[in-house]
């Protein structure tokens, strides 16, 4: 055969073999990221949600273990030095066992005593003495109750013949306002089932059995329109709120979607509820509903909003950060979840960086623990924290230079979200007031993942709307440490004749700051 030949036909096979190589080569990084989503989603569905390392395992995989011991002759090699982690400020425990009744509680006292007959002694005949007695303490309960309230108007008119002929009229005692004009619901009524829908997460359904039970049914219809004109009966002091919010110098803002009905579709579409809530006291939250998630929705809300924003790598914060007005702040809790993903993913590397944040974290705790102010934290960052975010850096960038990551890896990923994050993620570096994370606001917007489990979705926009409220008083009564029944009731009965230049005094915070002191001088 003419060599020539062969060797044309020796390098078509050899190009026909590279291109199976790559194309192999190409499936297998497709089958592995296939596995690793495939893992992630069962994770998600089916494991547990913790983040939380284990202290056993780090070792283990860091090469920290104890080694089984050797023969002298065998050379050994070193183990890799690790830094030990700072131990975790202990927290005060709390005895176990059952809590005391509270003494403030209403007391009944039931006096059991013993018959006639059984006074007189068997011995002698006579009749025995009270000596003293015996109590326990148990916790009672007393259900609720239906009843009418009945207000009753007092008519008075002159009856002298002179106010006759002048026509004096006749003067009728004022009946208080109501928060709902010719509502047949007391405030009382009203409070209980905002309350009911929003800090319990009742659907209506089950409200209308709970009604039908002390004696009186109200259709469900009903009372989603009390709770609807509930809501913007509350505007004035919502509105109140959402401005205290945006007048302190850190924020933290996030969203999550909640299904809404689309009339006429037979369907649900997504929309969302975005919470803000202050970085410093007083701690006041407010959520906002928007029919989507575009950008439109955080603009319009933060309009006029200057200081730190806290959030996540959603884009559309990107056009709201502008340096010396709206500084952005990252979240480390985000970044650390992408490396915990890369971990599960079996990336040993993604450990490092997990036992480096978590240093951080501690160091965070214990200023906590310590109750350090602004200026003592901005001193503990800059001596302890600084160092391990730059040794970090240092080991994101040693990863890319030497061509470490793979493309598309959980780990890529990881890093290349802490790359395009990093001026933010540092920021708290700078200023003892910032957080190292957002979660503060995701805690805040955990009744809505609970809520929507029982209530399902949204009726409509005016729905989203009224949950948006609702919500921002039960929060905020809540972090407060403030009775959201109490608080409604009473700020129902006012809101409507309360001057608008002291709406103040309608926030939870500061109801309850007057509230104490009456009750003590009336006590």
């Amino acid at each position: 055969m003419d060599i020539a030949l062969l060797q044309a036909e020796n390098e078509r096979l050899r190009q026909m073999l590279k291109s199976r190589d790559a194309q192999v080569a190409r499936l297998e990084l497709e089958l592995r990221q296939t596995q690793e989503r495939l893992e992630k989603l069962i994770r998600l569905h089916y494991g547990r949600k913790s983040e939380k390392l284990n202290e056993g395992q780090i070792e283990l995989d860091l090469g920290m273990a104890v080694a089984a011991p050797v023969i002298p002759e065998t050379p050994v090699c070193a183990a890799p030095v690790v830094e030990r982690l700072p131990p975790v400020p202990e927290k005060p425990r709390t005895k176990r066992g059952r809590r005391a009744i509270p003494d403030d509680l209403p007391t009944v006292v039931q006096i059991h005593d013993l018959p006639a007959e059984e006074k007189i002694c068997g011995e002698c005949g006579q009749e025995m003495t009270l000596i003293g007695s015996e109590e326990s303490v148990k916790l009672a309960y007393e259900p609720a109750q239906l009843s009418k309230l009945v207000h009753r108007q007092l008519k008075y008119a002159c009856k002298c013949a002179h106010c006759a002929e002048v026509g004096a009229g006749v003067h009728t005692a004022e009946r208080p306002s109501e928060p709902i004009p010719g509502c047949m619901a007391d405030a009382s009524l009203l409070a209980h089932v905002a309350v009911s829908k929003t800090q319990d997460h009742l659907p209506h359904y089950r409200i209308e059995d709970q009604l039908a039970r002390l004696g009186c049914p109200v259709s469900r219809a009903t009372l989603c329109n009390w709770y609807l004109a509930t809501a913007e009966a509350l505007e004035p002091v919502y509105e109140r709120l959402k401005a205290s919010v945006l007048d302190g110098p850190v924020l933290h803002h996030d969203d999550t979607p909640v299904k809404e009905l689309e009339p006429g579709k037979g369907r649900c579409r997504t929309s969302r509820i975005w919470v803000a809530a202050r970085g410093l006291a007083p701690w006041h939250v407010v959520f906002d509903y928007s029919p989507t998630r575009s950008q439109d929705a955080p603009r319009a809300f933060l309009e006029g909003y200057r200081g730190f924003l806290v959030a996540d790598a959603y884009s559309a914060y990107d056009g709201l950060f502008v340096p010396g007005q709206v500084e952005e702040v990252a979240c480390w809790a985000h970044t650390r979840r992408n490396f915990v993903d890369a971990q599960r993913a079996n990336d040993p590397d993604a450990l490092k960086v997990l036992v480096q944040i978590r240093a951080m974290y501690r160091i965070e705790t214990e200023a906590k623990t310590q109750g350090l102010d602004a200026d003592a934290i901005l001193e503990l960052r800059q001596q302890r924290t600084r160092p391990m975010v730059e040794k970090l850096r240092g080991t994101l960038d040693e990863w890319k230079d030497s061509n470490r990551l793979l493309p598309k890896s959980p780990l890529r990923q990881a890093v290349t979200y802490a790359d395009n994050q990093w001026e933010a993620l540092n920021r708290f570096l700078g200023d003892g007031r910032l957080p190292i994370d957002n979660n503060r606001a995701e805690n805040h917007i955990r009744p809505f993942a609970l809520g929507r489990k029982n209530w399902l979705f949204f009726g409509n926009a005016r729905g989203g709307r009224a949950a948006a409220v609702l919500h921002s008083l039960m929060v905020t009564c809540r972090i407060n440490g403030v009775n959201p029944y109490a608080y409604l009731e009473d700020v129902l009965r006012r809101v409507m004749d309360h001057k608008q230049s002291r709406l103040d005094e309608l926030l939870p915070d500061q109801w309850q700051a007057t509230r104490v002191p009456a009750m003590a001088a009336a006590g």
